[in-house]
Formats: structure tokens, sequence, C-alpha cells
């Protein structure tokens, strides 16, 4: 449907008072959880509104009138004409404390972002569309009003963490590493210069000829997310296996201590958008191996590589179905990629660095290096039709069954092909692929617990699980496979169905930099752990361990620097709980109580109703 919207005239109701407001309001920090949005065509000025403290704004049952006022609220304005992609600055401004609905708050105070339009009488606005008028402000209707806008907007702030789960990543040390010749070079400067402004607590580290030159630095650091920046001639398998290396000995743990990516690129410009590029939600899914994870999608299509013919397609709302696939699904594969609305691809089978065999054992056509950074499929074992692959929407490849498919021996390889063509994200195997593998396992943390990890955080975790929990074949797996990218890029599932099992991680203060932590999960439906798909429930911890003791569990629990991993064994059913507690001394601990906010706040209602009974 078509918005029209009428002229907005933000005189009415708010005065500008940028000076007078509390520095932490300034920074945009932790303390702006209410937003709202406002877009009015014509002029196309756009308004982000929300208040910086918990106000009570509420209507009266039965009338219209408006109780409660609201102190500080937050403005973003951007006049002319809007074109996607474009972003809007936030400025700070005072709401009218004696008009505090002034058409910006529901009924009870409920954070909401509004599409509004100019109503019958005079500065009054009404919202466009009784489905979409209203909507929570949430992450994900944010990025729904993006979508509908055509804009990015940059926010002060985001929601507040789910317990145990990284959703700032600004707020988190994040380490640069890249030669000399590199930083030099003017192009690839401009890389990690944007890296630099876009994670402001980011520090650089700069080495002539080894990466190992700045390891000792980069491990006092403690750094959360590690981004090695390289130019694609630099990034074959030695490189990997060194960072590899390096991760895994920042300290005498057999751990690896911060989330980590090569970020590269077939050309600059490559490597530039993805250091530029933030988030990603992930809803379509292309899979042409484990189906069985199409149904944790909101929408998407797969095609069988063990047996022709065979498919399914997910629909929004509603499980898959099974389709009539055809028997070479090269020509539909490319299709799919072209329209510009795959997410993430899921790729099996035979490969080289320079082909995909599409099905195993039996294969139909092949995807292949066409040159230049481009790609193109062709039917009947690579001799038949060819289908040019045309596709730059930002997407993550996922090859987990896929030998060599990541290995950079080349300029004309699949890596830097796929990365060319919209992957911010490529993960993948740099040797043969062992039938003991533990690449499946990020399957279980990314899509079956929706968007409670990254995918970046997901591979990492595979990485941890997979050593604490001893996998078949976790060496020679771990050894050899990489995840190009940025560490810190934001790329969840959209939340289309409940996660496999809950968890919640609690912190309470002890004194002395002490806190007893707690972990626990609980199932919402069958959930297996076998050790080649993940083995254990992990979550991060919202600080630096520096040593713990007193673990009590119901199961084998590890603790790191910043991660606590329990294994489970077998199966848990419906219902079922696991949980760890344990004394932690750490650095950057707060408290945190593993409930939402909704939860604390109708828990401190309850106790007020209480204490006032006689």
């Amino acid at each position: 449907m078509k918005w029209v919207f009428a002229g907005l005239v933000l005189a009415a109701f708010v005065c500008v008072v940028i000076a007078s407001l509390p520095a932490a309001v300034m920074q945009g920090g932790d303390d702006d959880p209410r937003l709202y949005m406002r877009q009015m065509a014509g002029a196309a000025e756009v308004v982000v509104i929300g208040t910086t403290d918990e106000t009570s704004v509420s209507q009266e049952k039965g009338t219209d009138k408006i109780i409660g006022t609201a102190e500080v609220v937050v403005v973003a304005v951007l006049k002319g004409s809007l074109k996607k992609g474009d972003k809007l600055t936030v400025t700070y401004v005072a709401l009218d404390p004696k008009n505090p609905a002034g058409g910006i708050f529901s009924p009870r105070g409920k954070p909401h972002i509004y599409f509004l339009k100019k109503g019958e009488k005079k500065d009054a606005y009404e919202p466009v569309h009784k489905k979409f008028g209203i909507l929570r402000a949430t992450a994900s209707n944010i990025r729904f009003a993006e979508k509908v806008l055509k804009v990015k907007i940059d926010l002060p702030g985001e929601e507040k963490a789910e317990a145990g789960r990284v959703t700032r990543p600004t707020d988190y040390k994040y380490a640069i590493v890249v030669s000399a010749a590199t930083k030099s070079d003017a192009s690839w400067g401009k890389v990690v210069e944007k890296l630099k402004s876009k994670y402001k607590k980011s520090k650089l580290f700069t080495y002539s000829s080894s990466i190992d030159e700045v390891k000792q630095a980069v491990a006092k650091y403690y750094p959360r997310y590690v981004c090695f920046v390289a130019k694609p001639t630099d990034a074959g398998r030695s490189f990997c296996r060194s960072v590899i290396s390096f991760m895994r000995t920042l300290d005498d743990d057999p751990y690896e201590d911060a989330v980590w990516a090569i970020l590269t690129g077939y050309d600059v410009g490559d490597a530039m958008r993805i250091a530029t590029d933030r988030e990603l939600t992930v809803e379509y899914g292309l899979l042409h191996a484990s189906g069985g994870w199409l149904n944790w999608f909101k929408e998407g299509l797969y095609f069988s590589e063990g047996t022709r013919g065979n498919g399914s397609v997910k629909k929004p709302g509603k499980p898959s179905k099974k389709i009539d696939a055809p028997r070479d699904t090269t020509q539909a594969f490319v299709k799919a990629v072209n329209k510009n609305k795959v997410h993430l691809i899921i790729t099996s089978g035979h490969a080289t660095e320079r082909d995909w065999q599409m099905g195993y054992p039996r294969w139909g056509g092949k995807i292949m290096v066409a040159g230049g950074g481009s790609l193109v499929g062709r039917e009947n074992l690579g001799r038949g039709a060819s289908y040019p692959i045309k596709t730059t929407n930002p997407k993550i490849y996922y090859s987990w069954g896929n030998c060599l498919i990541a290995h950079i021996n080349g300029m004309n390889c699949m890596c830097l092909a796929w990365i060319h063509n919209g992957c911010n994200h490529f993960y993948g195997h740099i040797i043969t692929q062992s039938r003991q593998c533990t690449a499946p396992g990020i399957g279980h943390y990314f899509f079956t617990l929706q968007d409670r990890f990254t995918f970046a955080e997901a591979a990492y975790i595979t990485r941890q699980a997979a050593r604490f929990t001893q996998a078949p074949g976790y060496e020679r797996c771990l050894g050899g496979t990489v995840l190009y990218g940025d560490p810190a890029y934001q790329a969840r599932m959209a939340k289309s169905v409940k996660p496999a099992y809950d968890q919640e991680l609690t912190v309470k203060p002890l004194g002395d930099e002490k806190y007893k932590v707690t972990f626990k999960i609980r199932a919402n439906r069958e959930v297996s752990f076998s050790p080649r798909h993940g083995g254990a429930a992990v979550a991060f911890l919202p600080g630096r361990a520096v040593s713990w003791s007193d673990i009590k569990s119901d199961c084998k629990t590890e603790i790191t620097d910043n991660l606590v991993i329990m294994k489970i064994d077998g199966k848990l059913k419906k219902g079922d709980v696991r949980k760890v507690t344990f004394t932690v001394k750490g650095k950057g601990f707060k408290k945190q109580t593993g409930k939402s906010k909704k939860e604390e706040e109708e828990k401190e209602t309850k106790k007020a109703g209480e204490d006032k009974k006689p």
C-alpha cells in the first residue's frame, strides 16, 4: 500500500534543550530504552522519538485523559528526499511536560513505533494503518520499519541483552590485526579506518611479517572480538592456520578467548562493504543439504543433495511442504539466488577451490567460478546449459559439508567469488573434509536457538563446545575450518518459531569483584545434543572471568575466560532443565537477573501489592 502523510510541525509538542540533557543521554547509552518513529511524506521528514527514563504515561479508563509525564525524548530528523540507504543523525530534545501525550505515547506508555498521518484536527496525528500503525519498539520491529521506510536508522541504543548473549558489540573490545604493508596501502588502509570508526572500543595491532609479533599485546588487551584484515593474496591456507594457532595460544587454556574472523575480499570494495555493514536479519534460507533445518527459517527453499527430485518449500507462518524438485537443480538454485532475497545458503557434497558439485553421492550440475569474481551454474556435470549468478544482497554462505571450498589458493576461487557476490560471511573448509566433522554444530546454535547468537558467535561457540566435549575428529575439523567477514557482524536469525530451548544466565554481586553465576536451560521440545551437532549448552559471560570455584552442576561443566559450557549427554525432553551455579572473580561483570524487563516489572508490581496487604 502507499504511505501518504502530511507535514509535521515539531514545535507543537517539543522544544529544543540539547544543552540541558544529562551526559548519559547525550552519549546515547544504556538509558535510551524507548524508541519511536514518525515518517511524513512530501518533505520526507523522519523522526525517531524515545524517553530516557521509565515513565508512567497511561490513559484513564473510559476517557481520553492522559496521566503521567515524560521528561526527555530522543529525536532524529532528516529533511529532503529519502532514498534507500539514507542514514539519520540522532539529536536530542525535550518533550513539553505539560503535554506528555503529544501524539507520541500509546495508552499505558509502552514503547512503540508509530506510522502517523495528519488527522482532521490541527496538529493531530493518527495511525496510518490499523495493523501496522502501532508496533512495539523491539529490534525486529525497528528493522521492519526500516524496510517499510527504505532507510537505515542509526539508533542511539539497542534493546538490552537477553541474559547470556552479546547484542551490543560496541560495548566490547575489538582487536584489529593487520600487516604494516596492508595498512599502508591507501585503499586497504581505509578498510582498517572504517573498522576503527565502527567500533569505538577498537585497537589496532600492526605486524611486519608474522601475526605472532602482536600475540602478547593482543592477549593483554583481552578483546571480545579479533578481526584479521588481509588482502586476498595474503589469506591462503598457511595464513588461516596461523590465525587458528594464534587464537588457541593467547593464554594457557585450550580454548579460543575471542570471537574471530578473517576480513578479506575479491577486491578492496568487498572488504569495505563488509567493514561498513552492521547487521543482517536472516529470514530466507536456500538449502542444498540439511533439509531438517528449513523449518527454523521464516521462509526458504530446500533441494535434497542425496535424493534427486526431492525438495521442500517454506512459507511464512507455515511448516515446510514437500515439492517435486528438478533432478538437476542448477537452474532452480541460480534462479533463487538471483532474486536477491536469499539471506543464507547451505551447501554440502564434493567441492574444490573452483567448483561445487551439486548432489552427493550422485551429482547433477556445478556451481563454478567464471573469472573476475563471477560465478556460473552449469547443468549436466558442468557440461550443459549455463546460468550466470548475479546477486548483490547481503548474505551468509554456510558450507558445512564441502571440501576445500574456503581455501583461497588464487583469485579465481569459490570463496572470493561468493564474497564478491554479496556474502558478508563465508564459512567452510580449507582442507578436505572428514566424515567426523563438527561444522554442523553451527546449525544447532544459530538455527535452533533462533536469534540468540550471531552467526560468528555460533561458529565460535561450536569450536569451543567441540573442544570441551571431545567430539570425534574435532582437532582436524577445528584446524581446517575458517570464517571470513567481520566477527562482530550482527547477523541473526529472524525469530519465527520458539527456540529449541530457553536459557538464562543470572549474575549476583558478592563483593570484592566476586559474583555468583547461575546458568540454566529449559527444553521447549525434544532436543538432541549429539557431539557432532553441538553437544553442549553455552552462554557468554558478561565480563572476563579471572578465576572460578564452587561449581555445582547436574552435568559436566567448563568455565572459560568468557564462556560457561554445559555438556549435555543424549537428549532432553520438553520441560527438562539443566543448571550450573559457580562463583567467579572477574572484570566487567554487572548484576544480571536473567529475566526480561517485563518480567521484572511484573515482579515489582506483585511485590508492591503484597506489601500493601494488612
